[in-house]
């Protein structure tokens, strides 16, 4: 009986423990973010790069949990205008990956359920400091660079603080 208890004992703290790892990851990102740096680099071919983008302060993000409810689900807002003067808003739900690598904004290309999330890689994951990359094609593919399609791609890096 006193094995039972301690092989359940054991058992429910050590799901806790993994749970509350992922929770912690996705807890982190609530709250305000500053887009304190933006830089865009087109990637040719040969390897070469080309900087195209390389903007301080040019937004932010908002991190909370409201509406989603569900576990492994926030709620943001991204306010960001680019090197042409062009603002780009989203409101929707982010998440993300298995293995905490990536942050993904639901729906940010379109409203299909497939193939329409934007999946920030996470380069760096600290409490105040998050570097988040994201690489795209000439046509829109996102995160499917495929060097015989395309004579470049690009690279969109944004530096978020808290």
């Amino acid at each position: 009986m006193r094995i039972t208890i301690l092989f359940i004992a054991v058992l429910g703290i050590t799901l806790q423990a993994c749970t509350s790892y992922d929770d912690r990851q996705m807890n982190q990102l609530e709250g305000h973010w500053d887009i304190v740096h933006s830089e865009r680099i087109q990637i040719n071919q040969d390897g070469s790069t080309e900087i195209f983008e390389d903007l301080e302060d040019t937004g932010y993000l908002e991190i909370y949990s409201e509406t989603s409810g569900l576990d492994g689900l926030k709620d943001v807002i991204m306010e960001y205008t680019n090197f042409n003067g062009d603002r780009i808003s989203y409101q929707g739900t982010i998440y993300n990956d298995d293995t905490n690598e990536r942050v993904l904004f639901a729906g940010f290309f379109c409203n299909s359920i497939f193939n329409c999330d934007l999946g920030w890689n996470v380069d760096h994951d600290g409490r105040r400091k998050q570097v988040w990359s994201f690489y795209y094609t000439p046509t829109g593919g996102r995160n499917q660079y495929d060097p015989t399609a395309h004579n470049v791609h690009y690279k969109w890096t944004i530096t978020l603080r808290k």
